[in-house]
């Protein structure tokens, strides 16, 4: 018998025998389907204002989702080289080649990044995060229907970290912040 056709069929009964143990042990525990709440001793009336809450909490999403927007925003970092006397060195040159020279020079990449925020005035005010939006060179805003727009920053408190930013738009649905008695 090849080595091959061995291990093949010592590892097969490895398995085999693995499965066989696996389900034993699973067999002698105690698994007759009860439901989670009997098991937990919860009482019905808990598990009902859990599930009214849960669907509460899926009324006021589906509302406020059109206020809801996405923010992506990008900025550019300049990272300054490193100033080796290695950079400039004819022998490394001669290896490495003329990139080699480049590593000491500053670099520059663009740096993603993404938020949420609410729209709270009809004529495109949006409150977001301020590390959001902080330093950014373009900002882009996208509506829960996909609508798209740039953005500009208005105000930041980087201790609170909010930031309002604007968009040219009027008419946007609006989330309403505290709770009103008209």
């Amino acid at each position: 018998m090849t080595r091959k056709k061995r291990t093949l069929i010592y590892g097969t009964t490895l398995i085999m025998v693995g499965l066989i143990i696996g389900l034993a042990i699973s067999s002698n525990f105690n698994l007759q389907g009860k439901a989670f709440t009997e098991e937990a001793n919860i009482s019905k009336e808990s598990a009902d204002i859990l599930s009214k809450t849960g669907q509460a909490m899926a009324e006021v999403a589906a509302a406020v989702k059109p206020a809801v927007v996405n923010i992506s925003s990008t900025k550019t970092i300049k990272i300054s080289g490193s100033q080796s006397p290695f950079f400039d060195d004819p022998f490394f040159r001669r290896f490495f080649g003329d990139e080699f020279g480049r590593l000491g020079r500053p670099r520059e990449h663009k740096q993603s990044g993404l938020g949420s925020g609410v729209i709270v005035d009809k004529d495109g005010y949006i409150l977001t995060n301020n590390h959001v939006i902080r330093d950014a060179d373009e900002i882009k805003v996208k509506l829960s229907d996909k609508r798209e727009f740039k953005g500009k920053v208005i105000g930041t408190d980087s201790k609170t970290d909010l930031a309002v930013i604007k968009i040219d738009s009027n008419h946007l649905p609006v989330i309403k912040l505290g709770i009103r008695n008209n």
